[in-house]
């Protein structure tokens, strides 16, 4: 696909599809805060845990929503099915980035005619202790889509996954004040500097700083522990972070292991698939669900699709039940592991 090209309604279609099994089946995503109605908007978001991210946002925002996407995504062949919207060349790449600008064009079009979009404007993730740089990329947006005409709506989105490499863990998606837009500077080099100084404003308010990796292990242990589940309040924890005493930590529930245990066996080429391929492809800890999902969307349907042709072949229309019953318990194991194992002590505590 042509970087200024656009995904087409099918590959939106799908994404949606991913998005929904991804933020409601692998993660328990929620949402917080009112979404602007579905007039023509650009939202801006955090980045923590690579490209699921995106589906994870997709989830919780809803609708048909434009992604900007890392161009080094669509070249890797098991990512580019998961790796849909306009394709922008990173710095950090090291590769020709001359189409970047008919990239911004495509994606302030977009928006000028009514859609919506979702740019990173940090352009990679991580799962350490504050967020990374925020480049100008949605901001040179912002700018062409109103040298277009259009006002649009720019609307923070902050992210933060209790436990971003496990199943079944809590994700919190917040929707921030929209950006104001009034009052910006007339001449286009400090129009677009204050864009980015007020979009950089607005996702500092949605976002979880910690002075260093060691104190932020702390409290996100202590703040899941002391929640018990209660969503708003393990956000609260984390914001005001440092406890003065970190839990004991709990014992998983017998129930969940059961429950993932029999997923787990269910599934079980599905699920080897699952745990080798992110020791093998995930060099960090914030692509390992990237490498936990892809082997099961893209595995996942032909596996139950040679279980339902055995069962049909050995017991009939009886057997079509084999792959529903996999995919059924197949879910539950997923939802169950958070609860199965519960967080692990910092080291040294």
């Amino acid at each position: 696909m042509d970087v200024t090209s656009l995904p087409s309604s099918f590959e939106r279609w799908t994404q949606r599809l991913v998005a929904r099994f991804v933020g409601k089946v692998w993660y328990d995503t929620l949402l917080h805060g009112r979404i602007p109605e579905r007039v023509p908007t650009i939202f801006v978001g955090l980045h923590r845990n690579g490209a699921i991210d995106g589906y994870v946002h997709l989830s919780a925002l809803g609708g048909d929503i434009l992604f900007l996407v890392a161009a080094n995504l669509r070249r890797n062949p098991l990512t580019r099915l998961l790796a849909v919207g306009i394709s922008v060349e990173r710095a950090k790449d090291k590769r020709d980035r001359s189409n970047n600008p008919a990239a911004i064009d495509a994606a302030a079009h977009w928006v000028a005619a009514g859609g919506r979009l979702f740019v990173y404007p940090e352009g990679t993730s991580t799962l350490g202790p504050d967020v990374l740089p925020f480049h100008i990329g949605a901001a040179r947006i912002v700018d062409r889509t109103l040298e277009l005409g259009l006002i649009p709506k720019v609307v923070p989105v902050g992210i933060d996954y209790a436990r971003p490499d496990m199943p079944g863990s809590l994700v919190d998606v917040s929707i921030g004040d929209i950006v104001d837009l009034d009052g910006i500077p007339d001449a286009r080099s400090d129009r677009i500097a204050e864009i980015q100084r007020r979009i950089t404003s607005s996702l500092f308010t949605l976002s979880y700083r910690f002075p260093d990796a060691a104190t932020q292990d702390a409290v996100r242990y202590a703040a899941e522990i002391a929640a018990a589940g209660d969503r708003l309040k393990r956000l609260d924890l984390l914001r005001r972070a440092p406890p003065a005493v970190l839990p004991m930590r709990p014992r998983g529930s017998a129930f969940a292991m059961i429950a993932f245990g029999t997923g787990f066996v269910a599934n079980l080429p599905l699920a080897i698939a699952i745990v080798l391929m992110p020791k093998l492809l995930a060099d960090d800890r914030n692509v390992v669900a990237l490498w936990q999902i892809v082997p099961t969307v893209l595995v996942a349907p032909v596996w139950l699709l040679l279980s339902g042709a055995v069962g049909l072949a050995v017991f009939g229309l009886l057997g079509l039940s084999i792959p529903v019953a996999q995919m059924l318990l197949g879910a539950t194991a997923l939802r169950a592991a958070a609860h199965a194992w519960p967080p692990v002590p910092p080291s040294g505590r």
